[in-house]
């Protein structure tokens, strides 16, 4: 059975710090084996990009309002 692949949420910031990519929050292990990880998996480290991806987005409008 033919699986549907999940996009992967790299943009292309390819750069490890403590094993994890500081584009997309991925660890390099899922980083390099994305295609053979499991849905359940890979929604994991989605859900860690969008977390991640509010966050930096939080902090940024804080940022802001404290200038």
């Amino acid at each position: 059975m033919k699986r549907n692949p999940i996009s992967s949420p790299c943009i292309a910031i390819c750069e490890f710090v403590d094993e994890v990519c500081i584009g997309c929050y991925r660890t390099q292990d899922e980083a390099y084996e994305w295609y053979e990880l499991t849905d359940e998996q890979r929604d994991i480290a989605w859900d860690r990009f969008v977390k991640q991806c509010k966050e930096n987005e939080k902090e940024q409008v804080d940022v802001r309002n404290n200038m």
